[in-house]
């Protein structure tokens, strides 16, 4: 699905799913993804193309204090986006430098993460 999606701006490479471990008290539920792709033959920004095209809302301006519902695997001292969708947090941070993982895109449902207990390790891009 997220191939289709993304198909004429980014080229998906690959994309993690992030469960809630065996010992939690609901049954195996996806509390994330994690969308690495290509934006090389993006034909504008990718911020202006997830805000125009996929009609993700304005950025939020995270405060000081903000803590993410995941501790995700960001790379220090890179920009990173911050969406609030109501029931889930969007994380888009580009990764300069590399031949074909260009940008990293996470969806997390915040009340699984909630329901989860103790969050596994979050794969690197």
């Amino acid at each position: 699905m997220l191939t289709f999606l993304f198909e004429d701006d980014f080229i998906v490479e690959r994309v993690n799913f992030v469960f809630c471990p065996a010992n939690a008290p609901s049954l195996p539920r996806v509390l994330a993804l994690q969308v690495l792709f290509d934006d090389s033959r993006a034909v504008a920004s990718t911020l202006r193309l997830f805000q125009g095209v996929y009609q993700m809302p304005a950025p939020i301006n995270p405060p000081p204090d903000f803590k993410p519902q995941l501790m995700y695997p960001l790379i220090a001292n890179l920009p990173v986006t911050f969406w609030d969708l109501g029931t889930v947090e969007a994380v888009y941070q580009p990764i300069p430098g590399k031949a074909l993982i260009r940008g990293q895109f996470w969806l997390t449902a915040k009340n699984v993460v909630r329901e989860c207990g103790d969050i596994p390790q979050l794969p690197n891009p």
